[in-house]
């Protein structure tokens, strides 16, 4: 009985380390991935709001493959609370609450600002709606606002309060002093629901709202009537305040910085057809906005984080006791004169002179001054480190003939448009992106300061500050070319085409005698190469095609990729009967060619619709619908082409 149950525990033992083992293989790695958890704010009902970004949270989560991305839909109180506690990595949200937290709490700045589809337009502004019902005959402009009861989704919000609050500012109107009544209701269509139900006069909302709530068959336009309402070119929404720009998507500074990359970039990279940009109904992401308007407009009406009142200055104390202070002045500047100054004067200008050496030493910033003509007088430690001299091979010479003589393409850089000695000539001070060459012949890009210097007020020479700005202009360079390039062809996207086709247009409109022509590009039967052969050969079979286009460009034309298999070409220049000629022959080339993958050879064929463009044509959707049709008739018997 021994002997057996030793054998039994034997085989127990050799079951756990069994089930351990394959625990560790395959828990473990799920386990080693980061977590960070992205807060999202609900401006509308959290149900709707999960729905809507579910999705870019798995995308997220998919494009980074070492982070697993948690999403929580929260309303702007909840989200500062779970930022005191650290339970938020990553938010996004809209802007006047990005700068609230942003004082609030270490952030870094936006990562990427969103650009909504709507009306099928890219919009990255929002703005405020105000608003009223239709039979409110003693509401019709800002000024019949005052005294009247108002319905908002929060003080917080920006396009639901603080944007039309400011331009009821300029109204001379104060909110919420000059209402009768201000009622907090949650959430935007509340607000709507409020004045329509006739327990408000007035109601606020963002701009978007009003025309989702439509859509959604909540309301009928004519049920509405809005106050002050703005016109703006490229933006599709109702609108009664000036444009903000859209919601930022931020992280805390703890994020890894490799991440914050990853995160950067696949914002961008997303394109307006993917599945993630249709779930939540967004053109995508761009570069980050500039949101000092916003900040401008939160200290305007003294909004949190700059709600306290402005010090009481000494302005406001000059204009208060003014011939106390004159008095007191005048016997404390003798007294001074007399003995103070006049005993300390000599220690004073050599502790001054230790201090700017010192802090000449501890700039992290080139700093060099020169005379009235052009020659180094001092430079600092960072500026002799990033020029790669010794202080003796610059003291005494002239700086732009030693490291600015040349331009980085190796044109000679004359002295007249240097504008350090533009500055030493009229002492205006100039911020200029500049570049420098080193002692060993590398240029490399800088930020220059150029601001004369004085004495007694006399202008004597001036001062240089410079910072080498190289990861800034290569981070610049990456993420132009993340927001104009199809990742998978390398052409332009439908974004940079779309711009390109716009600065054509303006061209036709001021040239009188001027052509251009569109061609739109379908590959035939391209479902059936993906259903055949794999989504692998589908993706090698539009990098052929974008190739063999390519051969075929001339200097002037410009290929692009609109999304899935259909492309446009943009020939300026070229008459209808050109276009024509040249879409024939690339018909032809395709219907010639054939490309070999994973030992398969396969043979594809193209349509081809085009138009010429027009000076009557007021932006690219009216050219891209003619050629969109001619692109259907051709389709009609593929492998075409047709006007």
């Amino acid at each position: 009985m021994d002997a057996k149950s030793e054998l039994m525990k034997c085989r127990t033992m050799k079951k756990w380390l069994t089930a351990a083992t394959l625990c560790i293989f395959f828990i473990a790695p799920a386990l080693a991935k980061e977590t960070l958890t992205l807060g999202i704010f609900a401006y509308r009902p959290k149900p709707i709001m999960e729905a809507t970004y579910q999705p870019l949270a798995k995308y997220l989560d998919r494009r980074l493959p070492d982070t697993n991305i948690r999403l929580r839909i929260l309303t702007q109180e909840e989200m500062e609370h779970a930022l005191q506690q650290g339970e938020l990595d990553l938010l996004f949200t809209n802007p006047s609450h990005f700068v609230l937290l942003r004082h609030q709490n270490k952030l870094t700045g936006a990562i990427a600002t969103l650009v909504r589809l709507e009306k099928n337009q890219p919009v990255d502004s929002l703005g405020g709606v105000i608003f009223t019902t239709r039979h409110h005959q003693k509401i019709e402009k800002l000024s019949d606002v005052k005294g009247h009861t108002l319905a908002v989704p929060g003080m917080k919000f920006l396009g639901g309060y603080q944007t039309q609050a400011f331009e009821l500012l300029q109204a001379g109107i104060r909110l919420p002093n000059d209402m009768s009544a201000v009622s907090v209701v949650g959430s935007h269509d509340e607000v709507v629901n409020a004045v329509l139900a006739g327990k408000a006069d007035v109601g606020f909302v963002r701009t978007s709202i009003i025309e989702s709530m439509v859509s959604e068959g909540k309301i009928t336009p004519s049920d509405l009537k809005i106050i002050n309402q703005q016109s703006f070119s490229h933006f599709p929404f109702l609108v009664s305040t000036h444009l903000y720009p859209e919601w930022a998507f931020a992280a805390l500074p703890y994020v890894n910085k490799k991440t914050v990359r990853e995160l950067a970039v696949a914002l961008l990279e997303i394109e307006p057809d993917s599945p993630v940009a249709k779930a939540a109904d967004i053109y995508g992401f761009t570069a980050p906005g500039d949101y000092l308007p916003v900040e401008n407009l939160a200290r305007a009406l003294r909004l949190p984080p700059f709600e306290k009142a402005p010090a009481f200055t000494p302005k406001d104390a000059w204009a208060r006791w003014s011939l106390q202070l004159s008095a007191g002045a005048i016997a404390i500047g003798i007294i001074l004169a007399l003995s103070i100054l006049l005993l300390l004067a000599n220690r004073r200008i050599k502790q001054q002179e230790k201090a700017g050496r010192m802090h000449l030493a501890a700039l992290g910033e080139g700093v060099f001054g020169i005379t009235l003509e052009g020659q180094c007088t001092f430079i600092n430690p960072a500026a002799l480190s990033m020029l790669g001299y010794a202080e003796h091979e610059i003291i005494g010479q002239n700086p732009h003939a030693l490291f600015h003589h040349h331009h980085p393409d190796g044109e000679i850089y004359p002295a007249e448009d240097c504008p350090v000695i533009q500055t030493v000539k009229d002492g205006v001070v100039r911020h200029v992106d500049d570049w420098f060459t080193n002692k060993d012949g590398r240029t490399f890009p800088v930020s220059v300061v150029a601001t004369p210097l004085e004495n007694r007020g006399v202008q004597v020479g001036a001062v240089i500050a410079f910072q080498d700005i190289s990861e800034r202009k290569n981070l610049e360079e990456k993420l132009n070319a993340l927001a104009t390039t199809d990742v998978l062809t390398g052409l332009p996207n439908r974004r940079h085409f779309f711009s390109r086709m716009s600065e054509e247009l303006a061209r036709m409109r001021r040239l009188d005698v001027y052509v251009a022509s569109l061609l739109m590009l379908d590959l035939d039967h391209f479902k059936r190469i993906n259903d055949s052969y794999g989504h692998a050969t589908g993706d090698a079979a539009l990098k052929h095609f974008a190739a063999l286009m390519q051969k075929d460009l001339r200097e002037t034309d410009l290929v692009g990729r609109l999304g899935g298999e259909e492309f446009a070409i943009l020939m300026p220049g070229a008459s209808l009967d050109d276009a024509v000629a040249r879409a024939e022959r690339l018909r032809k080339l395709i219907e010639s060619d054939h490309f070999h993958h994973e030992g398969m050879d396969i043979q594809y064929t193209v349509s081809i619709g085009l138009t010429q463009l027009t000076r009557h044509d007021t932006d690219p959707d009216v050219p891209l619908a003619r050629a969109d049709n001619a692109l259907f008739r051709a389709k009609e018997k593929r492998n075409c082409v047709a006007t």
